[in-house]
This record gives structure tokens, C-alpha cells and sequence, in this order.
């Protein structure tokens, strides 16, 4: 409930602070009426300077079932301040983090080996057999062709075959070059 307090001060306090100056505030006394009629008069344990103006009227919202916890609007002020300053900005950090933290871990499977990443499968292939990629232009190489047209045709075997044939080596290496050997457990 929303209410409006007399804001009165009976007792001082004073302190020391790091340059030995000494400040003086006050221990703030809130007087206000709740909904039923009954008068609160609660004192502030907390000693503090230049909050309040002694004898103006600020707004407060109480608790009904407690008028003794209530909360001004000073503090109202703080804790929105100190939420917008604070907790937003660490909520955000906090997303960034786990969001690049869940894309390290999830990312998606490369299809070739690590030092292979953007490499063509023509490279790919022409290095597995030892063939320099840059010095094979590829109008220069209708055996890639052949044997590209067996992989799309499904025919394994001619596919190993026909590069084995232009490429040597074994038949793991050509297996491997073509990217049919099944994934390791």
C-alpha cells in the first residue's frame, strides 16, 4: 500500500571518515497512517546524512499485513538504479558466456580431417596420392572426372579402381582419398 509519511529526526550520530573529518547525519523517524487509521511511528536504525529533508512528506509503501517493513521511495530509487547498473549487465555477460561456451561444445562435425579444413576434394584427393594439387590444373585431369561419375553412378569398386589405376597406392589409401571408408568407433 502506498502512503505518505512525515519525515522527523530526534536523535544525531556523527563519524570519522579516512581524512578525519567528521560528518554528521541523523537516525530518521517516519511517521505515516495505514489504511485502517492506525498511526506508525518507526525510527530508521541506520544513520544517515542528507537523505531526507526534516519535516517533509515522502512517499512510502508499506505491507499490510506488517506496516513495520516498509519501503521509501529513496530506496525505491537505489534498488532500480542498482538493478539496472548491475544485474543487467552481469546477465548479459553471463549469457555471452554460456552461449559461446555451448557453441564450443556443440559445434558441428568437420567433414574433413583438421589440417584438410577448406581444402576442394580434388586437392584432397590429389595430396592422399601424393600429386601435387597446384601443379595439376583441372581441364588437365578427365581421370577426375571418370572417377567422380563413378561416385555419383554409386559404383564403388570402378570409383577405386579407376583411382588406384591413375593415382596408385593401396586400397585403404584409395578408400581414404574418396572418403568411403566407414567412421571410426
Amino acid at each position: 500500500m502506498e502512503t505518505t509519511a512525515l519525515v522527523t529526526s530526534n536523535l544525531s550520530c556523527s563519524w570519522e571518515d579516512s581524512n578525519n573529518n567528521v560528518t554528521t547525519g541523523y537516525y530518521y523517524t517516519y511517521t505515516f497512517t495505514v489504511s485502517s487509521g492506525k498511526v506508525y511511528q518507526i525510527t530508521d536504525t541506520s544513520c544517515s546524512s542528507g537523505i531526507h529533508t526534516i519535516g517533509a512528506r515522502e512517499t512510502i509503501w508499506y505491507q499490510p499485513a506488517d506496516p513495520t517493513h516498509f519501503l521509501t521511495a529513496n530506496d525505491w530509487t537505489f534498488d532500480w538504479l542498482f538493478f539496472l547498473g548491475f544485474s543487467i549487465p552481469m546477465l548479459l555477460f553471463a549469457y555471452a558466456c554460456l552461449r559461446g561456451l555451448l557453441r564450443r561444445l556443440f559445434a558441428p562435425s568437420r567433414r574433413f580431417p583438421e589440417g584438410q579444413r577448406g581444402v576442394s576434394p580434388d586437392s584432397y584427393m590429389t595430396s592422399m596420392a601424393g600429386i601435387n594439387p597446384v601443379a595439376v590444373r583441372q581441364e588437365e585431369r578427365p581421370e577426375m572426372e571418370a572417377i567422380r561419375q563413378a561416385l555419383l553412378s554409386g559404383d564403388r569398386i570402378q570409383a577405386i579402381t579407376r583411382y588406384r589405376s591413375v593415382y596408385g597406392g593401396s586400397l585403404r589409401e584409395a578408400e581414404a582419398a574418396l572418403g568411403l571408408l566407414p567412421p571410426l568407433r
